[in-house]
C-alpha cells in the first residue's frame, strides 16, 4: 500500500470513531423530563392546568372535600394500590374553569415515599427548610416548570399557573 492509501484509510478510521463517539455521547446526555416521567403510574394522564370538569370525567373516584369557604376545589381520590393510599387534587377556586396546580400523592408510609421519590425524581436539588424533605424543581419540555417536595408521607407536585391562588407570580387586582 502507498502512503497516500494509509492515509485515507486512517482518516476514515478516525472520523467513524468520532462519529461513533458522538452518537454515543448524545444519547449519555438526559433529555428533558416530561411530567409522565415524574409521577406515579397511577395519575400519569394527569394534566396540570386541567379544568376540573374535564378532570371529573377521566377520575369518576375523586370525591369533593368541603373546603373552608364551603367550595369544593380539593378532590381526594381513594387508591388501591401497593404503596399509594390515596391522592388529593387542588383546584383553584378563584377562576371559573378551576385549574389543577397541585397534586398530593400520599403513601402507606415514609418508606414507600422515599422509594418512589428516589425513582421518580432522581437527586434532590435541595433540601427543604425543614431540614428533612427533599425538594426539587424541574424545566419540562413545553417550557413549564414542576416543583416537588416531600413531607412525611407525602410527595408534593406544585406547578405555577398563571393566576392560579397559589402562584407566587400572582396579579394583585
Amino acid at each position: 500500500m502507498n502512503n497516500q492509501t494509509v492515509r485515507q484509510f486512517t482518516h476514515i478510521i478516525l472520523a467513524s470513531q468520532l462519529v461513533v463517539f458522538s452518537v454515543l455521547y448524545w444519547n449519555s446526555i438526559e433529555r428533558g423530563k416530561t411530567l409522565e416521567d415524574l409521577l406515579p403510574k397511577e395519575i400519569q394522564e394527569v394534566a396540570f392546568n386541567e379544568e376540573l370538569m374535564q378532570f371529573m370525567s377521566t377520575r369518576p373516584n375523586a370525591v369533593a372535600q368541603e373546603a373552608e369557604n364551603g367550595s369544593p376545589n380539593t378532590y381526594l381520590e381513594p387508591m388501591h394500590s401497593e404503596d399509594i393510599t390515596s391522592i388529593i387534587y387542588y383546584f383553584d377556586a378563584e377562576q371559573p374553569r378551576m385549574p389543577l396546580y397541585e397534586v398530593v400523592v400520599n403513601f402507606k408510609d415514609e418508606v414507600a415515599m422515599e422509594l418512589h421519590a428516589n425513582i421518580l425524581l432522581g437527586s434532590s436539588n435541595h433540601t427543604g427548610k425543614d431540614g428533612h424533605s427533599k425538594e426539587w424543581t424541574f424545566d419540562l419540555n413545553g417550557g413549564h416548570i414542576l416543583h416537588c417536595s416531600t413531607f412525611e408521607n407525602k410527595i408534593v407536585y406544585k406547578m405555577p399557573i398563571s393566576n392560579t391562588e397559589r402562584n407566587a407570580s400572582k396579579s394583585k387586582q
